[in-house]
């Protein structure tokens, strides 16, 4: 088993896109998802499905990847990460990314490797600017603390609690998440033209 896991949190069902999912919407001839799994070529990448599982799915079966579907997504993104968490926990850590992160890049899973060569034992929190968030890289011995979200909320809870341990990756415009229709088109036309 490899080192470092990559869990792809995609399970979600896009309720503020007005029906349409996320994880499928085009960046210039790529989904969402896609474009986030091309991210982390090279590495061990497992996708975390959910919401419409057998359309996502297919999308992304033939890529060098493992699909996982998440039972009990609608408990809320709580729920998802204790999945991988506990799929993954064989791992010595674990890289956990959103899949509605169009800004994310190569680059940025880089820097994210290279801190956690350095120095294994700490969480590497992506940093925005004004908050901090995902990507966030979870070394084994922080497990249990992200066993123990509730269901409803993300893993903001155990970065506060270890505020004074983490390390940081600078991940400019990582606050930009597709939400809602507007983002995604503000979002497509910078990227795309």
């Amino acid at each position: 088993m490899s080192h470092l896991a990559v869990a792809i949190l995609a399970a979600g069902n896009s309720s503020r896109m007005n029906g349409q999912s996320k994880q499928l919407l085009d960046f210039g001839g790529e989904t969402l998802l896609e474009r986030t799994i091309n991210c982390f070529k090279g590495l061990d990448v497992h996708v975390f499905l959910g919401s419409q599982f057998d359309q996502h799915a297919k999308v992304i079966q033939r890529m060098d990847i493992k699909i996982h579907q998440v039972k009990n997504w609608q408990l809320g993104m709580g729920a998802t990460i204790k999945s991988a968490i506990k799929c993954l926990s064989g791992h010595q850590a674990i890289l956990l990314s959103a899949c509605d992160q169009p800004f994310l890049s190569n680059q940025i899973v880089k820097e994210f490797l290279q801190v956690n060569n350095q120095k294994a034992d700490k969480l590497v929190i992506s940093d925005y600017g004004q908050a901090k968030g995902i990507p966030i890289l979870v070394p084994k011995k922080y497990y249990s603390d992200f066993l123990s979200i509730p269901d409803q909320n993300g893993g903001k809870s155990v970065i506060s609690k270890y505020s004074d341990e983490f390390e940081i990756v600078f991940f400019s415009r990582g606050e930009i998440d597709i939400d809602t229709e507007e983002i995604y088109q503000q979002t497509v036309t910078e990227l795309v033209n």
